[in-house]
Parts: structure tokens; sequence; C-alpha cells
């Protein structure tokens, strides 16, 4: 990520201390990121309400085993006879040690839940745990800790439709809301903090309202004089300090790094000069690829950044003047490239010739039913496509005279989307096509035997495409959301694989980081 500095940093001759937590108070203005809930309460922020393209994150920890992290409730309603009718909502609480989250659309469908299971008995267990909810259309998939996502799937009538609240709680309630809506209205016992809603992250110094919490602190419990004790009486640990921050020091012609509080051996700098002249941009990350360093050599990694925070602060309060391949961290990785499910990777952008023959290779790993995982189009009908469609795979080929397709269906539901990695190979030799899953084969012909060529010569889009290309061998515009890895397309003995890396276009696409591990 590329972020610029004011010039007034970095020009004319100076001797500095760099400590990266220090650029926050410059580039933020001081914000409230974290509110810690000690005696119960709760802090209400203004509404924000759940379009048909909406995203919130945030991160909790706690050593008790229920509790409100998220209450969005729209005004009471009336009552109609011996019953309290409501408006929409959506909630996310801690119950027994599992989450659950509630989103009623106020449709009349009723109200959907998901339920996430913690693998080790309880979330509330002191560490922290981050949560994601997104919502595209009628679909809302939530995850936890990176682990498989569960979906829910709300009424057709609400596809387009904003689920607008009135208030947002953090934390917990007041004593006179949400008393139709809510299941449980135990107050949260711990930290909150890093609430993000559409990329945007959330200040608790905006509150509307607040009681019984602790702004700017991240604390699991409180000190008495005798121990420590939560709110059903057990004794809870020391609250846990903050990591040091990740810090650099020079002064003069000397200079270190420290890491994780743990220092480097001073280094001296060879030369007389005692100053660093340098005038420009900050960049964080990595270098442009066209960018030139004299001093420091090649630059080509993967970096995962554990001040978050700046970037997206960068973001919401000072625009980066660019920035290519950014996003999220994750606690847990594995060998992969991650699709989001909201965009694509774009490959060969000169164009490539698909003709009589070609094979390709993939291993992916999902857990949604419906996706796209590639194709190739020209502008007429010669064209191929992978996709998933309701838990099948199908491979569809035009050679000019109408579509073929081989289609897998597994013999058990789901088998493809269980967050596991699975082998697919598809093969178009002339006017026949093989699809191999995992070891199983299936295949399609078509009648017109004259007819063996795709004339393409289009680039290669994998996980999905722009909504300007047209693809006249995929039957769904939805991104591919879950991993992918060890793509090849061969033509006889010539084999290419293809990095996500190096694509000419990458929309909401992390290179080289699958999340999680694999169930």
């Amino acid at each position: 990520m590329m972020g610029k500095v004011g010039s007034n940093l970095c020009r004319g001759r100076f001797s500095m201390q760099v400590d990266l937590m220090l650029l926050f108070p410059f580039l933020c203005d001081q914000p409230i990121r974290s509110v810690s809930f000690l005696k119960g309460g709760y802090i209400e922020l203004p509404p924000r309400s759940l379009s048909p393209e909406s995203e919130f994150l945030a991160t909790f920890a706690t050593t008790n085993s229920s509790g409100i992290i998220l209450a969005a409730l729209s005004k009471h309603g009336e009552k109609e006879g011996h019953r309290q009718a409501h408006g929409p909502f959506f909630s996310i609480m801690l119950i027994e040690g599992h989450v659950e989250v509630h989103v009623d659309s106020g449709d009349g469908t009723g109200l959907r839940r998901a339920l996430l299971r913690a693998p080790t008995g309880t979330f509330g267990d002191g560490q922290g745990h981050s949560i994601s909810l997104i919502r595209s259309g009628r679909i809302i998939t939530v995850q936890l800790d990176e682990k498989t996502p569960v979906e829910m799937k709300l009424g057709p009538a609400v596809e387009s439709m904003t689920i607008n609240v009135s208030n947002l709680y953090i934390g917990g309630v007041p004593e006179d809301a949400g008393s139709s809506m809510l299941r449980m209205r135990r107050s949260f016992h711990g930290c909150i903090r890093n609430l993000i809603f559409n990329m945007e992250l959330l200040d608790f110094t905006s509150a509307v309202g607040s009681e019984q919490v602790d702004l700017d602190t991240c604390l699991l419990s409180e000190r008495s004089k005798l121990a420590l004790h939560g709110e059903d009486g057990k004794l809870l640990p020391e609250p846990q300090p903050l990591p040091s921050p990740v810090k650099t020091e020079y002064f003069k012609r000397k200079g270190f790094i420290m890491v994780d509080g743990q220092e480097s051996p001073m280094v001296t700098i060879v030369g007389d000069g005692t100053t660093l002249d340098v005038e420009g941009k900050l960049y964080l990350g990595g270098l442009p690829s066209d960018y030139r360093a004299r001093n420091i050599g090649n630059v080509s990694s993967v970096f995962c950044m554990g001040l978050i925070l700046l970037w997206l602060c960068l973001f919401n309060r000072g625009t980066p003047v660019s920035a290519f391949a950014v996003a999220r961290c994750y606690a847990e990785a594995q060998e992969g490239t991650f699709f989001e499910g909201s965009g694509y990777a774009a490959l060969v952008k000169e164009g490539y010739k698909v003709r009589s023959d070609v094979n390709i290779t993939l291993e992916f790993r999902t857990s949604s039913e419906n996706g796209v995982l590639l194709g190739i189009s020209s502008a007429k009908v010669d064209a191929i496509g992978l996709e998933m469609v309701n838990g099948k795979l199908l491979f569809h080929v035009n050679n000019g005279a109408g579509r073929i397709t081989a289609t897998y269906e597994p013999k058990a539901t789901n088998t493809l989307c269980d967050g596991k990695w699975h082998t697919l190979q598809a093969n178009k030799s002339k006017h026949r096509v093989v699809l191999i899953v995992d070891g199983n084969a299936v295949l399609a012909e078509s009648p017109h035997t004259q007819s063996t060529s795709v004339d393409t010569n289009n680039p290669i889009y994998v996980g999905g495409y722009p909504a300007d290309v047209k693809q006249n061998c995929l039957s769904s515009q939805r991104s591919f959301r879950g991993c992918l890895r060890k793509l090849t397309l061969s033509k006889g003995l010539q084999v290419q694989s293809y990095d996500f890396s190096r694509a000419f276009d990458l929309q909401g696409v992390v290179p080289h980081s699958c999340p999680g591990a694999e169930p």
C-alpha cells in the first residue's frame, strides 16, 4: 500500500526518531477504535443500515459466555392484538459460548438466523476473535476467524432493498430498547474494537450515547484490591498489555530497529554525513513495479502489516496517491489465492488463443455453491467457461456451432462446497470435452464434428469478470468466493502456470494468501 506523507516531514536536514505508532495522531486526529465494557452498559453510534452490498467487521474478546456484540434496531413497532410488531433489525450476539447472527429484513418472511460454533467450545476464551458479516443481495455471509463461513438467504422481495435501522448499539442496549427483537439482553463484558463498516473504520468519539463503558482501552476485567472477578464471580486473568510497536530509531550516523520489544544491534552508517536528505512519497508494504530505487535493491515480496489500522486510517483520513493489491492479513494462512466473492483476476492482456485443444488444471476450495471459476470469450460466440452452479461443476465449450457442456454432479450434496481442496481438470480436444473432478470424469461431445476450434484472442478471467465484458460460455455473473491455486493451461507439451499476483487487473483478490486451515 502506498500513502503520501506531507513533504514537510521529509524535507531538509534533520535527525529523526520514527515510531510508527506515533504517526496515528498526525494521520487520524487520534480517533478512538476500542472500548471496554466492564460493568454492563452499551455505547450507541450513528445508525448504519445494511444496504444490498455491504460489509461489517469487528474484533471482540471476553471471558464471559454471553453478551450482545452489536444490535442495529429500528423504531419500536405498534401493538397488534396481543403481540408486539417490530421493524427490520440485525444483531450479533454471543450466546452460551457461540455466536448467533439474527437478521429480520422486515418483509414479513420472518427471522433469519446463523449459528457459528466455537471449535474450542467457547468464544469466551479471553482471546481476540474477528467476525465479518457480508451482504450481497439476498445472501448474507458470516465468518469468524477465517473459519468456514455460514450463509443466510433473505426473502426474494429484499434483493435490492436496504435494511434500514434507526439505532446502532455496541455491547448492549438501553433498558427500553429491543424488547421484542432480541433473544437475549445481557450486556457484553470485555473488549470490542476495530469496527469497520463498508471499509470505514468507525470512531467511538462519534457516539451519541453510552452507559458504563471505558473508551480507548481494551480490557477483559477490572482490577480490585483483592482479585479480579467477572460478573459470574469467577476469577479472571490479568488484563493483557497491547503489543509493543513495530519501531526504528536513527540519530546522526547510528540506527537500530526494534520488533516485538527485541532490539537489533546498533548499526553505524558509512560516511561522514549525519543527516538524511529525503523528499517525496511514503510507500508501505512494497514499491510500484516501475519504481527503481537506487540504494535498496530489488523488492519483491508479500508483506502482511501488523499495523493494519495504519492503512485503514490512511484510506479514510488521507487518501493515498495510489494502491495496488492491498487487502487483509490473516491469522492462519495456507498456499493459495483468496477470492473475496466480489471481483476477479484478469490474465494474458494480449489475448489467449484457445483454438482446437486446451487442458486446464487447478485446485479450488470454497463453501459457496455458485461462482465463476474461469472464462475466455470472443466477441462473437466462441468461448470456454468453468463455473459452479448449485453445487455442480460445469465446463462449457462453444466452437461456433453451439454450446456443449460437461456437468459433474457429486453424489452427496455440497461435496464440492465443504471448504476442502478439490482438484479439477478440464480438457477440450476438438469437438470433445472431458471434465475430471477429484478423479471422477464426465464427457460431452458436439454433434458438429467439423467444428473444432474456439477462435479467441481474449484475456483469461478467473474468479469472475467485469460487468462490461461479454462471456458467452458462462451462465452466471456471480464471482467466486474461496481459494484457488495451481492454475495451468497447456497445449500438448507446452504448459503455462499462472501467478495471480502478475494479473494485469486484480479486483477483490489476495494473491498468495488463502485464509484459515482446511476443516
